[in-house]
C-alpha cells in the first residue's frame, strides 16, 4: 500500500516536472496528495452526516478544530512520509528506471483515481443534497 502512495505521489511529481522545472516538483505534488486527503476526509464527514441525518456534530462542524486537526495530521503524515529525509527520491528513482509502458499505465491509473476521489466526492454531495433535512 505505501509503495502505491508513493506511486501516486512520483506521478504527481512528473506531471509538474513535465509542466515546467521550477526546484518545487515535489512541494507541489505534496499539495496534490493533501489535497486528495481533505477531500477523502470531507467526503467521510459528509457520509457521516447522511448516515446520522444532521448536520451538526459531523467532522467539520461541532468541535470547530477536529477538523482542522485532521487536516494538519494528514498534511504532517503526508510530509513525513515523503519529504522528511527525502525518502520519496529512492522510489523515484527506482519508478524512472521502469519501462515506459508501464510508467504509462501507472499515470493512467493516478489519473483513474484523481477522477475517481473528485467523482466520489460530487455524489457525496448530491445524495447530501437528496435528503430531506427538515425531519
Amino acid at each position: 500500500m505505501a509503495r502505491l502512495y508513493h506511486r501516486l505521489f512520483y506521478q504527481f511529481y512528473s506531471f509538474f516536472s513535465a509542466l515546467a522545472q521550477e526546484g518545487w516538483e515535489e512541494w507541489k505534488a505534496l499539495v496534490a496528495v493533501n489535497t486528495l486527503c481533505v477531500l477523502l476526509l470531507g467526503e467521510a464527514g459528509v457520509w457521516v452526516a447522511i448516515a446520522v441525518k444532521q448536520t451538526t456534530g459531523t467532522l467539520w462542524n461541532e468541535p470547530g478544530w477536529l477538523g482542522w486537526v485532521l487536516v494538519g495530521a494528514c498534511s504532517l503524515g503526508n510530509y513525513a512520509f515523503f519529504l522528511l529525509g527525502d525518502r520519496w527520491k529512492a522510489y523515484s528513482q527506482e519508478f524512472q528506471t521502469e519501462p515506459a509502458l508501464h510508467q504509462r499505465w501507472a499515470a493512467w491509473g493516478a489519473l483513474i483515481l484523481v477522477v475517481a476521489v473528485l467523482g466520489s466526492v460530487v455524489v457525496a454531495f448530491y445524495c447530501m443534497s437528496r435528503l430531506d433535512w427538515s425531519q
